[in-house]
């Protein structure tokens, strides 16, 4: 039986995504640390030859014996980062320098080397932020964000590492979805969200929120950063039924059902450097960039000055979106990943009268990238995903034997509408791109 090539090899090894930055490769979940492709390994002989060789999809490199005989001193440098990939030289077990000194054959064959992409640090067990939401006005002693263990560990219904709460008061912040963390400084920025029976912060639909200490929870708190609304940028009317959340009915000519997807913010995220923030503005269909600390004082908020537009999604002929046939594009989703900003969306299909399948073929999801985004946004127009949202997809699960759906439908704006009455539930799944994700 024939051996794997890098066991037969005189000098082998992988070269790895150190996540932790331990210098060690973890191979168990929940910290997998995948091989990194395309890396080249030149190794370097006495007498003034080299060959060069590149790791596998598996980040495995090899030299046989027929190219570095046994016993050969050799010098290993390794080059072709992509960018923002480093050499995660930390003296580790695994992984030193990205120039090495070897005798081929014997401990040779794991000659590995870790590398590091800042924006994809984490350690070996992190805590998870979480928002929760509360019916009605908010509380003074209950937290809008929780954290827990990404591992766990957990058993069937009961949580052995029990949530551990931010100080973020419901009364403060309302309802919240877009998070951001900022590990430079222990930050945590929260962007207000409009979801029914749950209120907004005093403030309303425009504040964007910062947990200080958020990676020491006993001493956290929570204060609003920057309000839209305060500096000339609409996000929306509040358009609650403050006198009674549960029910929250149209009122005075507001729709709060309505409202979702429609006003606020959706999706918060962060620059590799930690020097901005990104959010999708729901009401204008526009994101936005804000610096965080442009006077280099934390103890200032960011001005109007502090805010610059980067994306302008709110016409389909802005954005090159085909149509959206009877519906709206919005926006919601955003990520930065490798010095660019992804932003999703959907096309509603909310102006169709009815629910039919020729109606929902018109539902369909775009993501779209602006490049130089924290110096010269420039969105390109052809949308990097385009696909259909009339598949069939998972059912909704509803109590007593009601029916249920196994499709997205056209976004409306009546609770009432065409779904109609089961039982005491009623379910109509509407797509909204919430997030991205590398």
């Amino acid at each position: 039986m024939a051996l794997p090539f890098a066991a037969q090899a005189q000098v082998s090894g992988t070269v790895f995504q150190d996540y932790n930055a331990n210098g060690t490769r973890q191979t168990v979940t929940p910290l997998i640390e995948a091989g990194v492709a395309g890396i080249t390994v030149t190794a370097y002989l006495p007498n003034g030859s080299s060959v060069v060789t590149t790791t596998n999809a598996s980040g495995v490199y090899a030299f046989t014996a027929a190219q570095i005989a046994s016993g050969t001193q050799v010098r290993l440098e390794f080059s072709g980062f992509s960018a923002g990939m480093f050499d995660g030289f930390n003296g580790g077990t695994q992984s030193q320098s990205s120039e090495r000194f070897v005798t081929a054959g014997g401990s040779a064959n794991a000659v590995n080397l870790g590398v590091n992409v800042p924006e994809n640090y984490c350690q070996t067990n992190p805590p998870v932020a979480l928002t929760k939401y509360l019916p009605g006005a908010g509380s003074s002693v209950i937290n809008s964000v929780t954290t827990i263990p990404y591992d766990g560990p957990y058993s069937a219904n009961t949580i052995t590492n029990p949530p551990t709460d931010l100080n973020s008061k419901t009364d403060i912040t309302g309802a919240i979805w877009g998070l951001a963390y900022a590990n430079s400084t222990g930050s945590l920025f929260s962007a207000s969200f409009m979801k029914r029976h749950a209120a907004f912060g005093p403030a309303g639909t425009g504040v964007i929120y910062r947990t200080t200490n958020a990676n020491n929870p006993s001493i956290s708190a929570t204060t609003p950063l920057i309000d839209f609304n305060a500096i000339g940028i609409a996000t929306g009317i509040n358009p609650h039924q403050t006198s009674n959340y549960l029910v929250d009915a149209i009122n005075g000519g507001n729709n709060p059902f309505d409202a979702v997807g429609k006003i606020s913010f959706g999706d918060l995220d962060i620059s590799t450097n930690q020097k901005y923030l990104f959010v999708s503005n729901l009401f204008d269909r526009k994101i936005y960039r804000i610096t965080i600390d442009a006077d280099n004082n934390p103890a200032t908020s960011p001005t109007a000055a502090d805010v610059v537009m980067v994306g302008d999604f709110s016409g389909v002929v802005a954005v090159n979106t085909p149509n959206c046939t009877s519906g709206v594009f919005r926006i919601s989703g955003l990520e930065f990943h490798n010095g660019k900003l992804y932003v999703g969306g959907v096309c509603t299909a909310e102006n169709s009268t009815t629910n039919t399948a020729a109606d929902r073929a018109n539902l369909r999801a775009y993501v779209y990238e602006i490049s130089s985004p924290e110096t010269a946004p420039v969105v390109n127009t052809t949308p990097l995903v385009n696909m259909p949202l009339d598949f069939t997809r998972g059912q909704v699960a509803v109590t007593g034997g009601a029916p249920t759906r196994s499709q997205w439908n056209v976004w409306v704006n009546d609770w009432n509408g065409p779904n109609g009455p089961f039982g005491s539930f009623r379910d109509y799944p509407q797509p909204l791109l919430s997030d991205i994700v590398f």
